[in-house]
């Protein structure tokens, strides 16, 4: 069970409060995913404000990560308060929920160093070659606080897998085609890049079962589950 491409959007206590129940419903099997959010252009829709959103989600998820490792946090920022939060009823897993922050900015991936078990990017443009850099960059930042990089999980997330008949996509945009065995390939070359999981966005054409595509996905699934 996951929550990924999450803004902090309410109080950073009741957001560690609120994945702590969810980890509690869930029977220890819920992630909390966070990050800056997809566009600033989100936020005032929200009532959010989006100038200087770096330093908020940085004051953010030292407090969320106190909560949730550590049952309590004593935090004054600039932005937020958490003068005595504590999370009195702890999920089921002590250490709380993993963390996962998406970001691919160098002072986000210091974040994730810091702060998260698993880092989290995505592709849409015609050459993922750039991911090599990002991973690099999260071992520096790794290597810069004594971490060892092993111990941040990896996922990226695929904008998208065409099932058979889908339209050409858009100049500019990442489209992975081709027979399963294909498209298999190009998703373990992820794995290749030193990646643990691949999501992928399934596209199909609009006068396909949906549960036709999926079905032919999971013949690709298969076969890189095989390799």
């Amino acid at each position: 069970m996951r929550l990924m491409r999450y803004s902090v959007a309410w109080a950073p206590a009741l957001v560690a409060r609120i994945a702590a129940t969810l980890d509690e419903i869930s029977g220890g099997r819920y992630t909390l995913g966070i990050g800056l959010g997809n566009t600033p252009d989100d936020y005032p829709l929200f009532g959010i404000d989006a100038e200087r959103r770096y330093s908020r989600f940085a004051e953010a998820i030292q407090i969320i990560h106190d909560l949730l490792r550590n049952d309590r946090t004593s935090f004054e920022g600039e932005f937020y308060r958490a003068p005595g939060a504590e999370l009195v009823l702890r999920g089921p897993r002590l250490a709380g929920p993993p963390i996962v922050i998406a970001g691919a900015k160098p002072k986000m991936l210091r974040l994730v160093t810091r702060f998260a078990d698993e880092w989290n990017w995505w592709v849409s443009a015609n050459d993922a070659s750039g991911l090599r850099g990002l991973l690099d960059e999260l071992i520096v930042a790794c290597e810069e606080i004594g971490r060892d990089p092993a111990t941040i999980r990896r996922s990226v997330d695929v904008f998208s897998v065409a099932a058979p008949g889908t339209p050409e996509p858009p100049p500019g945009l990442l489209q992975v085609r081709g027979s399963p065995d294909q498209v298999a390939e190009e998703l373990l070359g992820y794995g290749a890049l030193g990646f643990d999981e691949v999501r992928c966005n399934l596209q199909a054409p609009a006068d396909v079962p949906r549960t036709d595509a999926i079905r032919w996905m999971g013949e690709v699934v298969a076969l890189v589950h095989a390799a």
